[in-house]
């Protein structure tokens, strides 16, 4: 028990997070246009967020304004994703045969969602720096979070309920 505690505690390190300060005016980038939205309208927005992590490219943050987004998402290079929560967190409902959201890129960040069922909610592998902050993981059948293979893992102020098996499955991966 004490070395599930032990890990448990160490997975929720502190690492430094970019902020958004609530007013969307503010979440323009005049000088590099690294910003993506999914959910809004206008010029650099999207339908679903998978779409706009294929036009993203590293360094990028996408902004999603809350809504439901029924898709099971990949993020395979390194960017941010992060849930404008003006009127309540944007939700990922995923299908509860496959991974709702799979990061197998690093220096990634999810902030700010809710992950509903899929088999496994969240799945972290073969990556690095990955940084999970106010995000809930919520009836998966399999694993609430996957980590596997993975260094650096960060998950703070974020909660894992009404899964069928596993809250957290960790091999091979150091926090």
């Amino acid at each position: 028990m004490k070395k599930i505690a032990v890990m448990v505690i160490s997975f929720l390190l502190f690492i430094p997070f970019a902020s958004i300060n609530g007013n969307n005016v503010a979440l323009t980038n005049s000088t590099n246009g690294n910003i993506l939205y999914v959910g809004g309208s206008g010029e650099n927005n999207y339908t679903t967020i998978q779409e706009a992590i294929n036009a993203a490219n590293n360094g990028y943050t996408i902004y999603v304004y809350p809504g439901n987004y029924n898709e099971s998402i990949v993020i395979n290079k390194s960017i941010s994703l992060i849930g404008l929560e003006e009127k309540g967190r944007p939700i990922i409902h995923g299908n509860e045969n496959v991974t709702t959201v799979f990061i197998e890129g690093n220096n990634c960040t999810l902030k700010n969602f809710i992950i509903m069922e899929g088999e496994v909610g969240l799945k972290i592998m073969n990556s690095h720096h990955v940084n999970i902050e106010n995000t809930s993981i919520i009836g998966c059948s399999g694993a609430g979070v996957w980590l596997w293979n993975s260094l650096y893992a960060s998950l703070r102020n974020s909660e894992i309920k009404e899964g069928k098996n596993v809250g957290i499955s960790i091999r091979n991966s150091s926090y």
